[in-house]
């Protein structure tokens, strides 16, 4: 039966494919990007979420939040993943959603511990870059690219501001640039900055590709 996974082209949705992966040695058959309803540095990378779903080869599926329900039911989806870890209004906006459609929903990180899981999707080979940040953490963190090397420098970063290591609070929002299943990384060449009444913004103007 089909899986789709929600995927905002994020460290967390990244890592939950990921994790799925390991434990069926099958990917989902989609990708779901919902479109936020506000400013999201997500939507103004949305070009990126399209490439990464291209590099992973999966069909991407964009719908606003009012339309998931039918989008499950006209794919006839039987699980659905999702990566929340302690919100538990979306979780319960999705049980909610999933209950009404048959769909099996699956948290595979809901509950562990924030720095522990950055580290785990870190060490997992995930990379990826600061695409977001609320303004008052910008000059910090808006940009930086964290992997293996740098996750260390980060967490010290995170911890000095006082915010959750994973930013599950909306504090920073993030773009995968490698992960082992990926057919190849992205490399970021050129950007641009945006102030938003919500977030400061890295705009990905250009990049390439890297393949193994």
């Amino acid at each position: 039966m089909p899986v789709a996974s929600l995927f905002s082209g994020g460290k967390d949705c990244t890592y939950v494919i990921q994790l799925w992966y390991e434990s069926t040695r099958t990917l989902p058959d989609y990708l779901i990007f919902i479109e936020p309803k506000w400013e999201s540095p997500h939507l103004d990378n949305a070009h990126l979420v399209k490439q990464l779903a291209q590099l992973l080869n999966i069909k991407l599926i964009t719908c606003k939040a009012s339309e998931l329900e039918r989008v499950l039911m006209e794919y006839n989806i039987d699980t659905l993943l999702a990566a929340d870890v302690y919100v538990v209004e979306h979780v319960k906006w999705l049980s909610e959603v999933c209950m009404r459609t048959g769909t099996e929903l699956v948290e595979p990180i809901w509950g562990y511990d924030t720095e522990y899981l950055l580290r785990e999707i870190v060490e997992s080979g995930i990379s990826f870059i600061i695409i977001g940040s609320r303004p008052e953490y910008s000059r910090h963190v808006l940009g930086m690219i964290v992997n293996k090397h740098t996750i260390d420098k980060f967490l010290e970063k995170v911890r000095s501001l006082n915010i959750d290591p994973l930013g599950e609070s909306g504090e920073y929002h993030t773009l995968t640039l490698s992960t082992p299943l990926l057919r190849a990384s992205i490399e970021v060449k050129n950007v641009e900055y945006k102030h938003t009444s919500r977030y400061d913004v890295v705009l990905i103007k250009e990049y390439s590709l890297k393949t193994p």
